[in-house]
């Protein structure tokens, strides 16, 4: 701290700003060269957050009582989209793609709060786009990218629909909306046969928010009954799908459920013992279920 302080204005810029373009020249004449393919990754991502870092040092020792961080960080992001989309057109490798996304969104998500846009419909938006754009990477050279592009772009998008949902109904709507759509989205990709791994984390995901969601809205209702069907109902959907993840919820939630209804209505009556008596075998008889159901998954 006590060095940083010691240096001029001129010295923390060129310490900075000028480290992160001289190792962009060392990284551009790295690829046309194309002799040393080990130091690109480390060039590209030491040049990025050198220039990153540099342009907010520019921007406080030129507006040192600035207080709109936002501008500062829409002009940084604007000037390194433009950086690294520059250096994506002329040499196509995936970590200018990823940091060209990176900045073009960060950007976009700025400038969208600097138009006072609700944080929701920013999400929406951003990640529904990025959701496309993750699809539409499958068929580039950057196809590496399009499994993280489609998770954001994903919790993005149904991160904004839980807030407006949540705000015009209530949380365990949200949470039971939201869910099914991370579930629909997981089915498209299970069906796509091109991302198991999205599609089982997006099945459990997206079922614990449902089953939580749901759990809340038939609580102390004449409904109860109706979430064990409906769990129970699921099963046949995990033969279906082939989905472990989602066997796994559904079990924990018919299991949970079980339980509450059980200590909830039998803890304080004389056939307790019975009921406990009762409820294991109901869990024997789900983990039967569920281990016959998994043998044909």
């Amino acid at each position: 701290g006590t060095f940083w302080q010691s240096m001029g204005s001129v010295m923390r810029v060129f310490m900075t700003l000028g480290v992160g373009y001289i190792l962009l020249v060392v990284l551009v004449s790295a690829l046309r060269e194309d002799k040393y393919p080990r130091l690109i990754l480390p060039l590209a991502l030491a040049a990025v957050l050198m220039m990153t870092g540099g342009w907010f040092v520019l921007i406080h020792e030129v507006f040192p009582r600035g207080d709109n961080w936002r501008l500062a960080v829409l002009a940084v992001f604007g000037v390194m989209a433009l950086h690294q989309g520059a250096l994506l057109g002329k040499f196509r490798l995936t970590v200018l793609a990823f940091w060209t996304l990176f900045f073009i969104y960060g950007f976009m998500q700025v400038g969208l709060d600097l138009l006072d846009m609700p944080f929701a419909y920013i999400a929406i938006v951003l990640g529904a786009s990025l959701f496309v754009v993750g699809t539409a990477l499958e068929k580039t050279p950057f196809r590496v990218l399009a499994e993280p592009a489609l998770l954001i772009g994903t919790i993005w998008l149904n991160s904004g629909l839980f807030d407006r949902i949540a705000e015009a109904t209530s949380a365990s709507w949200a949470g039971l909306v939201s869910g099914v759509c991370v579930m629909f989205a997981a089915y498209g990709m299970h069906k796509s046969e091109r991302y198991p791994r999205l599609a089982g984390l997006g099945y459990f995901i997206g079922s614990v928010m449902a089953y939580s969601g749901l759990f809340d809205l038939v609580r102390n209702t004449p409904f109860e009954l109706a979430y064990l069907a409906l769990s129970a109902s699921m099963l046949y959907a995990c033969v279906v799908l082939q989905s472990r993840a989602l066997l796994f919820t559904t079990v924990i939630a018919m299991l949970g459920f079980i339980g509450f209804y059980t200590a909830k209505h039998f803890a304080n009556s004389l056939g307790w013992p019975i009921t406990l008596v009762l409820m294991g075998v109901a869990f024997l008889v789900v983990g039967t279920i569920a281990l016959r159901v998994k043998r044909r998954i």
